[in-house]
């Protein structure tokens, strides 16, 4: 069958292939907005404060101090709701107690009221805020509260990064979900305001091939490419070896392969392409 020739040629690896990256959303969200981060802490406050202070002031040092448990007890003696900034602090301080679940659920109950407060201009610290949340959520496995979070970014057009994004996709698969993470991965494609990459589309191209909607698959790879998104042996590879576990030799999978062959062979002219480039540059430095 034609998938072994493939399969035997995606084994040798070409000159310039690329690792695959990963780390935690969470962390990529501090490094991305390290001057957000540090704006939890740039209000000043006391160094000390007597007993009868305004809950509200004990609220804000709670937050300031990272004391979660207190900062949720002075939250519930507040006789009017703090301003949706101060709750946003204290959700993101909520959503990084990583081995605490009650407070992740809190966390998320919290960011759902500020997404839903009439009048809300959503910012920076929103979206950080939200990418923590939804780092907590898929931490604990708590997938519907994470999609109820991602209906409320997008209800109020604020866009998370694409970390989040690969990890509400790749639970809702691991999840059987695979309709839903399909949504999400098309409105990935169909925007503008984060490139999904191969990583964000492998996922759920492995469960079509594994389902043999050979059809759907290679939509998808389609749209991806319309986005820029360039496939490679990390891609041709894992769907080559689900397919050939195929013995039905279906039109559809035969129509799929002669997809991937195609790409494959792109693929490798661009490869060879970059290399001869490469070759070329260092004999004119020697």
């Amino acid at each position: 069958m034609l998938v072994r020739p493939f399969l035997a040629a995606l084994r040798r690896p070409l000159s310039s292939s690329r690792a695959l990256q990963s780390s935690s959303r969470a962390l990529q969200a501090s490094r991305l907005y390290p001057a957000i981060t540090a704006a939890a802490a740039a209000t000043a406050f006391p160094a000390s404060y007597p007993e009868n202070s305004p809950l509200l002031t004990v609220f804000e040092h709670a937050i300031l101090e990272r004391r979660p448990s207190l900062a949720l007890r002075q939250l519930a003696q507040l006789q009017s709701p703090p301003s949706s900034q101060l709750l946003q602090k204290l959700v993101v301080l909520l959503a990084r107690q990583r081995t605490s679940r009650s407070h992740a659920a809190r966390a998320h109950e919290i960011l759902c009221g500020v997404y839903r407060t009439p009048g809300l201009n959503p910012d920076d610290y929103t979206k950080l805020a939200s990418i923590y949340v939804m780092d907590a959520c898929l931490r604990f496995r708590m997938l519907d509260a994470a999609i109820e979070l991602y209906d409320e970014a997008v209800n109020q057009a604020v866009v998370l990064d694409l970390p989040a994004y690969d990890g509400l996709i790749s639970a809702l698969i691991e999840a059987k979900r695979l309709e839903e993470a399909m949504e999400i991965l098309k409105e990935l494609v169909d925007g503008r305001d984060v490139c999904p990459s191969e990583q964000t589309v492998l996922p759920v191209l492995v469960e079509l091939i594994q389902n043999r909607e050979y059809g759907s698959a290679i939509d998808i790879m389609k749209q991806g490419q319309s986005r820029g998104i360039e496939f490679s042996s990390e891609t041709f590879h894992p769907l080559l070896l689900l397919a050939e576990k195929d013995t039905a030799s279906t039109d559809a999978l035969v129509m799929f392969l002669t997809f991937i062959e195609d790409l494959w062979d792109e693929y490798k002219a661009f490869v060879d392409y970059d290399s001869e480039e490469e070759d070329e540059v260092d004999d004119l430095e020697e």
